[in-house]
Parts: C-alpha cells; structure tokens; sequence
C-alpha cells in the first residue's frame, strides 16, 4: 500500500520533472546574479580583487661602482706609449685574467730569459702591464711598450733609420751600373707555412722544426685569428688576414691541451 502512493503516472512524472528542472535553473541564475553583483563591486564579502600591476624595480645606478675600478683601470698611459730603447727581448706572454696573472718572458741583454709579472723590475723599467701582443713600461716615468720581434726578419736586412746609402765609386773610364737593391716583398702564406715545415693534419697544421718564438715543434695549429684551418684555401686566407693585421692569436693543440699564444707577423 505504502509503495504505492508513490507509484506516478506519466502525467504527474512529467510535472516533477519540470518543477525539479525550473528549481535547478532558478537556483543557477540565482548563483549567477549573485557573482555579478560580486564582480561589479558592490557586495563586500566575497567580492573577487584583482591582484595590483608589479611596477618595474628600478635600474641602480652603476656609475659609483664602476668608478672605482674594481676590475682594474685602463690607464692612458698605455694608449701613448712608445716603443721603448732598452736592450729587452719579448719571448712570450701567457695572458690571463685577473692581470696578475699574466707572465711575460722577457730576456734583458745577454742575460738568460725569465718569468715575470706587472710590477716586476726589469733592464731599469718596471713592468706597468701585460697585453696580449705587447708589454707596457714604465721607464723613469716615461711609458714604454716592449712588443715582439719579428721572427722572421733577416739581421741586416734593412739599413738602420737616417743612414745615408753611398753609390760606389768606380775608376775613371769604367762606367759602373749598380743594380738598384730589391723591393723588399712580405712572405706569401705558402712560404709562411713551408718555413714553419707546417703540414696538414686532422683539424689544422702541425708545425715542423721551423718553429718560431711561442711555438714548438710538433704543435697543431687549430685557428689563426679565430679562424679555423680546415682546408689549404682557408689557412693562405688566414695567414693572409694575420700579416695584414702585423699580429696573430694562435690556437694550438699542445700535448692534448689548448694554448693561445700571440706571435708577430712581420
């Protein structure tokens, strides 16, 4: 008896579904005004804020700092230094940084090479600082730079500046036609590497007994000037390059390991 008052007709099923589903959307537009209302701010409780923009943190003046110079100050005195007089001779530079890690080897006289670092005495000048291509100075407060010699230079070669050349004098009735000295000519890359005994290898050139001052025999050269050495065509373009520029940063590969060295060109 109990089960069956609730057994409906189709009829009363129907107007339970609709009552039910009208309360549903009642209560859905309801939730819905109420947000509404919440988002257009005028309810305090609940009200959804949106959070405030981040304003840009503003950039610190650098300008103090960087006028102590914490990293070290490039003097001017480098900018107008001359070449100096001594009787020195620039061997090498491992350059590094900090500077004071740098170590030029420089030979004073006769004397035999030695290790040396900015601040260090040598030939009655104090070393001021260590280029990668040269060192700076300071001579009785004079600045100086001692660069590398020419490795390639003939002694003799070329007279010694102001020297006045002097035809020679023949006897009388022999006319004498002195041949005028050759034009003197800068090496081609192809002699450049024949003097080194440089000879192709896998990633570059290994170099001969021809070494000059920085290199050593059995090294490889990888780049020149940041150049790789990959074929022929690229080691005469950037052999070329470094004899334009009168210097050459050269990468090698020496018993494993990569050095740089700086070595002239002219």
């Amino acid at each position: 008896m109990i089960l069956r008052r609730f057994d409906l007709s189709p009829y009363r099923q129907r107007i339970v579904l609709n009552v039910f589903t009208g309360a549903v959307i009642v209560s859905v537009a309801f939730a819905l005004a109420g947000l509404t209302w919440r988002l257009g701010g005028h309810a305090d409780v609940g009200a959804i804020t949106v959070p405030p923009v981040r304003t840009a943190a503003p950039v610190p003046d650098l300008g103090p700092a960087l006028a102590l110079a914490p990293f070290g100050r490039a003097g001017a005195d480098a900018d107008s230094a001359t070449p100096t007089t001594l009787q020195l001779t620039l061997k090498g530079i491992v350059f590094a940084r900090p500077a004071e890690l740098s170590i030029a080897y420089i030979q004073s006289g006769s004397e035999a090479m030695k290790p040396l670092k900015v601040g260090e005495a040598v030939g009655g000048a104090t070393i001021s600082a260590i280029q990668i291509n040269r060192v700076i100075l300071n001579n009785g407060g004079r600045s100086e730079f001692l660069a590398f010699p020419d490795p390639f230079a003939k002694p003799g070669a070329m007279p010694a500046a102001g020297a006045a050349t002097v035809a020679p004098v023949a006897p009388a009735g022999n006319a004498v036609t002195a041949a005028p000295p050759p034009a003197p000519t800068s090496a081609t890359p192809e002699a450049m590497l024949q003097r080194l005994g440089a000879t192709p290898t896998d990633g570059g050139y290994r170099i001969g007994a021809g070494a000059p001052q920085g290199l050593q025999q059995g090294d490889v050269i990888q780049q020149l000037n940041g150049s790789p050495l990959t074929s022929p065509d690229a080691a005469r373009a950037a052999i070329a390059g470094a004899q334009a520029s009168g210097t050459a940063q050269i990468q090698i590969l020496r018993n494993g390991r990569s050095v740089t060295v700086t070595v002239p060109m002219r």
